[in-house]
């Protein structure tokens, strides 16, 4: 059996606990209303507690979460000047079908569930690696994500809900108080899972300074090609910091 179709019969067999890791579990929408945005899947659906917000399933109590932050964030991958990897990333991320380890286990694709990164470090206590866990929780993730916010002057710590917000939808606050999905801040989170992912692809541990290199380049080619993109990028505090690593 050809692995395409050990792809697409392993898909079926998916536990419905696996299929919810991913942004659904972080909050991101799952519902019918907006579907158009994409199709995601999950044991922790958005509620629509009215036609301006969502609820977010994320920990013990709901966060309101405004319908034009998610709409953001899930239009990103149709911009024309990212590259199709990062475009093709990004929408898989969104629709909750990136192929994890825990996940090709559960498909019978593979008998390893276990964290790329932290199994080549031989860590001990190996964990699976999730959808959560290889943007979020693994440890060489961390320290690379430590690293960036020390960068751009990020001190927030994770435990923050603002912060987690901010990470995972780019959220934001304008002068007068309203959260607003600030899209050069997002695009860069969005590029640094997408680097943590291709080295994870190619089972081996990142460098810091080249993974904040990879982000330099691509947000400056984005730059070159998109006044839109130049301008979102050269006034956004964050972006600015990347853009200035050197190659």
């Amino acid at each position: 059996m050809s692995f395409l179709k050990k792809i697409k019969k392993g898909s079926r067999k998916i536990h419905s606990k696996y299929r919810a890791n991913s942004f659904s579990d972080l909050g991101l929408i799952n519902d019918a209303s907006i579907k158009t945005f994409g199709r995601l899947t999950g044991t922790k659906p958005f509620l629509i507690s009215n036609g301006q917000t969502v609820t977010a399933a994320t920990g013990a109590a709901g966060i309101e979460i405004p319908l034009n932050i998610v709409k953001t964030g899930l239009e990103l991958w149709t911009t024309f000047c990212f590259p199709n990897d990062l475009r093709d990333f990004i929408y898989k991320q969104r629709q909750n079908s990136l192929w994890t380890n825990n996940r090709l286990r559960a498909a019978g694709i593979t008998n390893n569930g276990e964290c790329t990164f932290c199994r080549i470090r031989d860590n001990g206590n190996i964990p699976e690696e999730s959808f959560t866990h290889i943007f979020w929780e693994c440890g060489t993730t961390r320290g690379i994500l430590n690293s960036i916010k020390d960068l751009i002057g990020e001190n927030r710590g994770y435990d923050d809900e603002s912060f987690t917000l901010n990470y995972w939808y780019g959220m934001d606050f304008d002068r007068r108080g309203d959260r607003i999905c600030n899209k050069g801040t997002l695009l860069m989170w969005d590029l640094f899972r997408f680097r943590i992912w291709q080295h994870k692809l190619k089972g081996h541990i990142p460098n810091v300074n080249q993974i904040k290199k990879e982000i330099s380049f691509t947000l400056n080619t984005m730059t070159l090609q998109s006044r839109r993109w130049r301008e979102i990028c050269e006034t956004n505090r964050n972006t600015c910091a990347i853009l200035r690593v050197q190659g």
